[in-house]
């Protein structure tokens, strides 16, 4: 019988974790329990866990499973150590392995029929494996369901085969690409105003004034860069994205597109009546679907937007309804080839 959940308890000492854990088994040996002998690791992990490691020779620090993830210590930018989550191989083999057993119970289902409950799967995996620096494992288990649908196509008849080219057209149809859902623990409840409001000054950590390098929307973008001062060479103002960064984002962009809002008029007119916090695109309605795998493809965030102030993820290859018009979008948080800075 299970009586509790798993736990991770961290500790600044090694002597206070063992203590801990002393202390721990002594209270569940009054109720006549035990700790899991197989399961309970005391393991060094954090800034320090890099270095002394490689000081004695040991490798790479040791890493642990929690909540479906493998939870590695591992170095981010300028050498600070960032905690990497990535899928468990072993969950990742058994929900697999149901796939493959659904596909043949399902081998034939029209193929449109497969398509969209294999859909829905990737969709659900996105939704909680899709925590930032983890795209690598999303891609991974798409191409794996793609392997075991072909697989299973192949097995309907003996007499059409299937082609490359029409496993690429399925592949792009029916199974949207990876898509990072969560953010980064210090950026989930940070709080974005606009202009120059005093609670602009109340940041999280890491997002101070002047970042260099700075990717993401919830930080201000480095007063010095090149951009910035060409920006205000010509308009005299502060802004985030200027038309300039959607020419160059849309660049190899087929459909039509075009600057909108309060962009356009000054443009129009050729003189700043505002500030700008947003660049406004319009497109096409019938071609919500090409810009929006375009966009997903280049590592942007895609949000519908419900009523005013109320938001959802636009999933891939979900229509628009005719009542929606507006869809936020952003750099998605752990994506670092992106066109726009």
């Amino acid at each position: 019988m299970r009586y509790a959940d798993d736990i991770v308890l961290g500790f600044e000492h090694r002597a206070e974790a063992e203590q801990f854990q002393g202390e721990l088994s002594a209270r569940l040996a009054k109720f006549d329990l035990t700790l899991h002998a197989d399961k309970t690791r005391l393991l060094e992990f954090g800034r320090f866990a890099v270095r002394n490691c490689g000081r004695r020779g040991q490798g790479k620090p040791a890493t642990f499973d929690f909540l479906g993830f493998t939870h590695i210590c591992g170095q981010g930018a300028q050498a600070r150590v960032i905690v990497r989550r990535r899928t468990m191989q072993k969950r990742l083999r058994a929900k697999l392995q149901e796939i493959k057993a659904e596909l043949r119970r399902r081998l034939h289902d029209p193929v449109p029929q497969q398509g969209r409950w294999l859909r829905s799967v990737l969709l659900g995996h996105y939704r909680y494996d899709g925590v930032p620096l983890n795209r690598q494992a999303l891609a991974a288990f798409r191409a794996q369901v793609m392997r075991l649908w072909t697989h299973a196509l192949r097995r309907r008849s003996q007499k059409r085969r299937l082609t490359r080219t029409r496993r690429s057209r399925l592949e792009r149809t029916w199974l949207p690409v990876p898509h990072i859902y969560h953010p980064f623990p210090w950026q989930r409840l940070h709080v974005t105003t606009e202009d120059r409001s005093p609670g602009r000054e109340t940041r999280t950590l890491g997002a101070a004034r002047g970042v260099s390098g700075n990717r993401h929307p919830y930080r201000d973008p480095h007063p010095h860069s090149e951009r910035l001062i060409r920006y205000r060479r010509w308009w005299d103002v502060e802004s985030t994205y200027i038309p300039e960064d959607g020419a160059r984002l849309f660049q190899n962009l087929q459909q039509p597109w075009w600057v909108a809002g309060g962009w356009a008029i000054d443009m129009f007119l050729g003189k700043h009546t505002r500030p700008h916090v947003h660049l406004d695109i319009a497109t096409l309605r019938r071609d919500q679907l090409a810009i929006q795998q375009y966009l997903c493809s280049r590592g942007w965030d895609l949000h519908m937007v419900m009523e005013p102030g109320v938001m959802r993820p636009w999933p891939e290859g979900e229509l628009l309804d005719p009542s929606r018009h507006a869809v936020w979008c952003r750099p998605s948080l752990d994506f670092h080839d992106g066109e726009m800075p």
